[in-house]
């Protein structure tokens, strides 16, 4: 192993010579680049980005350490309006949620099978079906489709709403698609009630629906 790539297994890094790997070693490295900006994006007055070099596999890492360096240039882009931009044209969909993950613009929670995304500056929260997250980023935030939902404000709020602490209860299906102010697959938000560890819940049916009963923790 070379002295260069065994700096990178310990962590993300800057300036890396990659003519100094083993091609071995290569084939395991992945950059966050945007000065290639490859693709079409819309003109955008930035700064030069520090690229940032990591191993395969260590997506989110390497997302934080580009926040870290380049948070400045980051901030002066609008990276979550519906355009695309000189970032989403230059890195993979993991690694673009990464870096607005590091910045503060999503609070990502993925769990078995969904992931939790809330929006501060909407205060609103989506549920997604990991696999539709994954690999369908394009129907992603569809309501129209399965395996998508979206509720005002924080999850923790909208359950302490229908669970006041210390009363017992069963949410369902239909108690969720009762409410004004969640949307699309409820059962989403349902599936995050019961694998995220912060709700003390378990799954169960009721009345032939999906739901889930809280328990002493």
């Amino acid at each position: 192993m070379t002295q260069e790539f065994e700096v990178l297994t310990e962590g993300p890094q800057t300036g890396v010579k990659l003519g100094n790997l083993d091609p071995d070693e290569r084939q395991h490295v992945r950059t966050i680049d945007v000065s290639r900006s490859p693709g079409k994006a819309p003109a955008t007055p930035t700064g030069p980005f520090t690229t940032v070099y990591y191993v395969a596999g260590e997506e989110r890492a390497g997302a934080a350490a580009f926040v870290a360096e380049n948070r400045e240039a980051l901030e002066a882009i609008n990276l979550t309006g519906c355009g695309s931009n000189v970032i989403s044209t230059s890195v993979s969909r993991e690694v673009y949620d990464w870096i607005l993950h590091a910045l503060g613009e999503r609070v990502l929670s993925p769990y078995e099978t969904v992931v939790v995304e809330y929006r501060p500056e909407a205060d609103e929260t989506w549920c997604i079906g990991r696999r539709q997250f994954e690999t369908g980023a394009g129907q992603r935030y569809s309501l129209e489709a399965s395996g998508t939902a979206r509720t005002s404000g924080t999850l923790e709020a909208q359950f302490r709403s229908l669970c006041p602490p210390d009363d017992g209860c069963i949410i369902t299906e239909s108690d969720l698609r009762r409410r004004d102010d969640m949307a699309g697959d409820v059962r989403e938000i349902l599936d995050a009630f019961r694998q995220a560890p912060r709700f003390s819940v378990e799954p169960t049916t009721h009345d032939g629906e999906l739901a889930v009963r809280t328990f002493s923790s």
